[in-house]
């Protein structure tokens, strides 16, 4: 309807969390756009994944961001691979070497729990002298580091895989979010020149915090008009990796907004009468 009024589609920014989630609206689009005779240039319209939006702003300015060439997604393989020759050329204290790659509920070799570590280092942004913090943060994988010295062994040993990571251009998907919040230290500014004047996110109850800062950051752009979120607050899926239902369940609070229009999609149309 707003592209149907005359907004400009590179005006719009639409947001989701997978990339079929991003397919099915552009296509859901182009078949409104079709049927109301609209000829907008849809191919001028953001409808992105956030990963992908950060990919994009993260390829534009990587030489700033401190890479060589444009850094692209490491794979577990290759992870599992650094991290590897790291435990055997610093031998950490207190991990199951003996077990090298178990990773069974009861049995957590050195290789498991290191990878848990560096997950929970680059999470929480921990560093030399946050030993004790990495031990709560790693809750039940605490128990497989027998000695409090392998803690300060890994904090050190990440700075080494992180360095890597750097000298070979490879991020992974939690270092997209922090990259740009590092970029916007950097130029609190920057997102004012993409002229976003309506965003919108699809599953906004999968929203984490970093990416709530995101939008955050879009909204206070000078261009900024409207912000509109579709969600489920019963249907929260990615806990695991930070995201939590409490953006969509105190929105206005959360936006530091006083009033906005609330609409109750009621209709069922995807569940049978025994699933509803």
């Amino acid at each position: 309807n707003m592209l149907d009024e005359g907004v400009l589609p590179e005006e719009i920014i639409l947001l989701t969390f997978t990339n079929t989630g991003a397919e099915e609206m552009r296509e859901r689009i182009r078949l409104y756009a079709d049927d109301l005779g609209c000829d907008a240039d849809l191919e001028k319209l953001s409808c992105t994944t956030f990963h992908s939006f950060g990919d994009r702003v993260i390829r534009d300015n990587y030489q700033e961001l401190g890479f060589t060439e444009e850094p692209h997604l490491i794979d577990e393989v290759e992870r599992s691979k650094i991290i590897a020759d790291l435990l055997k050329e610093n031998v950490v204290p207190g991990l199951d070497y003996r077990n090298f790659k178990m990773n069974m509920p009861y049995v957590k070799g050195a290789l498991q729990t290191a990878k848990e570590a560096f997950a929970v280092i680059k999470k929480n942004r921990l560093s030399r002298g946050d030993e004790e913090s990495l031990k709560i943060l790693l809750g039940d994988y605490s128990s497989f580091i027998t000695d409090d010295t392998g803690l300060t062994s890994l904090l050190e040993l990440y700075d080494a895989y992180d360095a890597i990571l750097h000298e070979r251009n490879l991020i992974e998907y939690a270092d997209q979010e922090m990259l740009i919040m590092d970029l916007l230290q950097k130029n609190p500014y920057y997102f004012e020149d993409f002229g976003y004047r309506h965003i919108m996110v699809d599953e906004y109850q999968d929203t984490s915090p970093t990416e709530f800062e995101l939008l955050k950051v879009l909204i206070d752009s000078p261009d900024f008009e409207s912000f509109m979120v579709v969600g489920d607050d019963s249907q929260s899926i990615f806990s695991f990796q930070g995201s939590s239902p409490e953006y969509i369940i105190n929105f206005y609070e959360k936006l530091c907004v006083k009033e906005g229009m609330d609409f109750y999609l009621l209709e069922n149309h995807r569940s049978t009468p025994e699933i509803i």
